[in-house]
C-alpha cells in the first residue's frame, strides 16, 4: 500500500496531466509551481517564515539544524513523494530547520494560501498530511537513534549504509548497489562526524572488502560483515 506522501505525489501528477482526482477543488496549474532546482539550492533556512510547502518529485532534499558554532546535523533526507516544510506551514510558524537540495531536483511548490485552502476543504488531504508528518517524525527519530545510540563512528556509518540498503539498494551479482549523490561532507553531517573520519572509514571498509566504491554509487560487497559491525557493538 503506498504511503500517504506517495498518494499525494500521484494526486499531483494526475492533476498536472488533467486526470480526475480527489483534490478537484484545487487547480494545481494555477496555485503550484513545478521547477528544477540545482544541487545545493537552499529552499528555506531556520528562522525564516514559511512561504508554502514543497513536494519532492525527483532528487532529494536534506533537512538540517545548525549551531551558532556552525555545526550541522541532518535530521532527514526527503525523497521523491515526500513533502518539505509541512510542520511550519501547519503552524504558520518560522522554520525550525533548513532545507537544501542534495542533488538536481524537481520540486512542486504549493503556496501557503493554497495549502491552507487544501487543508480546509479536503479531509482526505488532511489525513494524508498527518500521515506524512508521522512518516517524517519516524525518519527523524531513526536518524537520531543512529547518531546518539551508536558507540563509535564506525557503527554510525555501518548503520547508515544498512539503512541505505533498505531504502535504495538494488541486489546485483556483485552485491547490493546503492546509487547516491551524497558527498563525504554530507555523509559526515548525517552521522555527526568529521569529513576526514568518513574518508578514513570508507577507505577502511573498502580495504576490508565490505564495500566497493564507484564514482556515483557504492556496492555493499558483504552485508554480513556490515551487519556484524553493528551486532558486535551491541554485544550480540
Amino acid at each position: 500500500m503506498p504511503s500517504a506522501a506517495k498518494r499525494d505525489f500521484e494526486i499531483l501528477e494526475g492533476r498536472q496531466q488533467g486526470a480526475e482526482t480527489g483534490l478537484n477543488f484545487l487547480d494545481f496549474d494555477d496555485v503550484s509551481l513545478s521547477s528544477l532546482y540545482a544541487r545545493g539550492t537552499v529552499l528555506f533556512r531556520e528562522g525564516q517564515d514559511p512561504r508554502g510547502v514543497f513536494l519532492v518529485r525527483a532528487g532529494s532534499v536534506k533537512l538540517s539544524v545548525s549551531s551558532a558554532q556552525g555545526k550541522v546535523v541532518v535530521l532527514r533526507v526527503a525523497q521523491p513523494g515526500d513533502w518539505v516544510g509541512l510542520s511550519s506551514a501547519l503552524k504558520n510558524h518560522s522554520h525550525e530547520s533548513s532545507a537544501e537540495t542534495v542533488s538536481h531536483s524537481r520540486l512542486t511548490f504549493l503556496s501557503l494560501s493554497a495549502f491552507t485552502a487544501a487543508m480546509a476543504q479536503s479531509s482526505d488531504f488532511n489525513q494524508s498530511v498527518m500521515a506524512a508528518l508521522n512518516h517524517d517524525l519516524s525518519e527523524t527519530i531513526a536518524l537520531i537513534r543512529m547518531v546518539l545510540l551508536s558507540k563509535s563512528a564506525e557503527e554510525k556509518l555501518a548503520r547508515l549504509l544498512l539503512k541505505w540498503c533498505d531504502d535504495y539498494g538494488v541486489q546485483t551479482p556483485d552485491g547490493i548497489r546503492i546509487e547516491h549523490t551524497f558527498t563525504q561532507y554530507q555523509i559526515a553531517e548525517m552521522i555527526s562526524v568529521s569529513r576526514e573520519t568518513v574518508t578514513r572509514l570508507l577507505s577502511d571498509f573498502n580495504r576490508r572488502g565490505i564495500i566497493r566504491l564507484e564514482p556515483d554509487s557504492l556496492f555493499i560487497s558483504s552485508g554480513n560483515l556490515l551487519s556484524a559491525l553493528v551486532s558486535r557493538k551491541e554485544g550480540v
